[in-house]
């Protein structure tokens, strides 16, 4: 994704660490991203994603990236992104369409495109919480999926990127952290949140609009660690991203003692 430099060099190059689905095959652009060198577009071959694992400790994170549509409608001229998607109107998008131009050559894409096709979502995941890619998965082959039941498929039980938008439900398994429905310039977006278990963790970015051969850019994809669980007042728009049983400062109670599941948990009074 050829990051900013001072960032992880396991980001730059084509595709490195990342999963890709559902096919594998995410078209990369070497120009005209919003950060001008290397970009993915998301939306291309079908509505497709890129994820990849951290191992994340507990704490608070800010999540950043760059994006910016593909194709411009003359009727649109606000940008559509916010941390939900009401916040965001893609209701509003995916009512409409019109004639769409390339942002790149202006170039009229012929017949009538509905308006949500650029939207991307960006989502964050315990690794057995939802249905992840398999990073084995060979160039141009269906994307088989490792399923929170430990199955594999090609077909996900538990989407990484599943979401209603139209009655989002900010406590499912695989919240969302950011969506971006249009932007004729490139936005720098950020979301924070919280992580409660040390485990691994799933970035996914997906497209979520009109599948037909159209998407938004993604570049400059950062994460970062802020600070410790303690600092919940600094951060209260973070996203807590959820974990399996025993939940955070649950108490396993046995004859004659008991424990607390999670050690940054306070003590009991």
């Amino acid at each position: 994704m050829n990051n900013s430099d001072g960032t992880s060099s396991v980001w730059d190059e084509e595709g490195n660490g990342w999963a890709n689905a559902p096919t594998n095959q995410i078209p990369y652009w070497t120009s005209s991203c919003p950060q001008g060198n290397q970009c993915v577009e998301l939306g291309w071959n079908a509505n497709s994603l890129i994820g990849r694992p951290i191992l994340l400790d507990p704490g608070y994170y800010k999540v950043q990236y760059d994006y910016v549509s593909e194709v411009t409608f003359s009727t649109l001229s606000s940008v559509y992104c916010a941390s939900t998607p009401s916040a965001a109107d893609i209701s509003m998008l995916s009512a409409n369409s019109g004639t769409g131009k390339d942002r790149v050559s202006g170039v009229n894409h012929g017949g009538t495109i509905v308006n949500d096709t650029n939207t991307v979502g960006v989502f964050m995941s315990h690794a057995q919480m939802a249905s992840t890619p398999n990073t084995g998965n060979a160039l141009g082959s269906t994307t088989s999926y490792t399923n929170p039941d430990g199955t594999t498929s090609t077909t996900q039980t538990v989407a990484p990127n599943g979401i209603s938008l139209t009655s989002y439900n900010p406590s499912q398994v695989n919240p969302l952290l950011d969506i971006c429905g249009y932007a004729a310039t490139a936005q720098t977006r950020t979301a924070y949140v919280f992580i409660q278990k040390p485990a691994y963790y799933w970035l996914t970015l997906a497209a979520l609009g009109t599948a037909d051969a159209f998407g938004g850019q993604i570049d400059d994809v950062k994460i970062t660690a802020l600070t410790s669980p303690y600092y919940s007042t600094y951060y209260s728009s973070a996203v807590t991203i959820p974990v399996p049983s025993p939940q955070p400062s649950a108490q396993l109670t046995y004859s004659g003692f008991y424990i607390v599941a999670d050690p940054l948990a306070p003590p009991a009074p």
